[in-house]
């Protein structure tokens, strides 16, 4: 079992411009660029209204948004895909609906006592800390890592699965028979690009003014700093080439390799926005009409 415990001293820090060619061959940008981009958020803006309603933004330039239907008020848990691809939400009747852009992939019933780390990968399975869903009719268990303080889990379809708590202590990768194939401490927030090769976290060695964001080869084991910081952090477009770099009424995106011009997803009087996955479709069950 290998354990590399990553310290500041030992991050390699690269500029973008030498490993540019590597970071797009592993996210694959055109394989996974989309004419059509929405961003999941909540409106807080309505502090008294709760939960929060949830909203679908176009990201493609054209101002739309769209509120989820009333139904899923009683929504438990959602989650995007890493390529945009799969939506999967559960309520609180205990029903996970798994989606695509041609409509529901399966249904099932769960018990909501598992969903911690609620997170679907892919090719639309969908992990927590207790269970794999796989699909209508076939579930598994998860294995576990040793630390039992970790409180979140994002799976890849590889089987590779990404471990963390709420706090900046540290992050585990493992294998699909639980084996710890990296560590790396003081990190936190982690997410899978794209192509599930590649995943991005943020390094926090004491408080959010010193916090930087990273890329990750779990394969290679090899870190590359993203060089500039934002206020906003790992939730990449489905193509991986921008991030949502800041929010509040309005929600900008920017590029992930630069820091260039910044791209408005939403301008709306009422509305101060908390972003949280981007879709390549529609969901149509969740919407209005659905």
């Amino acid at each position: 079992m290998l354990r590399v415990w990553v310290t500041i001293s030992l991050l390699m820090v690269m500029v973008f411009t030498g490993i540019g060619l590597v970071v797009s061959k592993a996210w694959g940008w055109s394989e996974y660029a989309s004419d059509e981009v929405y961003l999941i958020a909540m409106n807080t803006y309505y502090y008294d209204v709760h939960p929060s309603p949830l909203v679908l933004l176009s990201a493609n330039g054209d101002g739309q948004t769209w509120s989820f239907a009333q139904f899923y008020r009683g929504v438990k848990n959602f989650s995007c895909s890493p390529n945009g691809q799969v939506f999967a939400v559960t309520t609180d009747e205990g029903i996970l609906h798994v989606m695509d852009r041609s409509g529901v992939r399966y249904e099932r019933s769960i018990n909501l006592v598992t969903l911690g780390g609620f997170s679907v990968n892919n090719d639309g399975t969908v992990t927590t800390l207790k269970e794999r869903f796989i699909n209508a009719d076939k579930s598994e268990p998860v294995s576990l890592p040793p630390d039992p303080n970790y409180n979140h889990v994002i799976s890849a379809s590889s089987g590779l699965a990404l471990w963390s708590g709420d706090a900046p202590e540290s992050l585990e990768v493992t294998t699909a028979n639980g084996q710890v194939l990296w560590t790396i401490a003081s990190a936190y927030q982690p997410i899978w690009l794209p192509s599930e090769a590649l995943f991005a976290f943020i390094y926090s060695p004491g408080s959010d003014e010193h916090y930087r964001e990273y890329l990750a080869d779990p394969q290679q084991q090899r870190l590359f700093q993203i060089p500039f910081k934002t206020r906003f952090s790992n939730i990449f477009t489905p193509d991986a080439t921008k991030k949502v770099v800041d929010t509040g009424h309005v929600v900008y995106l920017g590029n992930v390799v630069s820091d260039g011009d910044q791209q408005a997803v939403a301008t709306e009087g009422k509305a101060l926005y908390w972003p949280y996955c981007f879709l390549t479709f529609r969901p149509k069950l969740v919407l209005p009409g659905g």
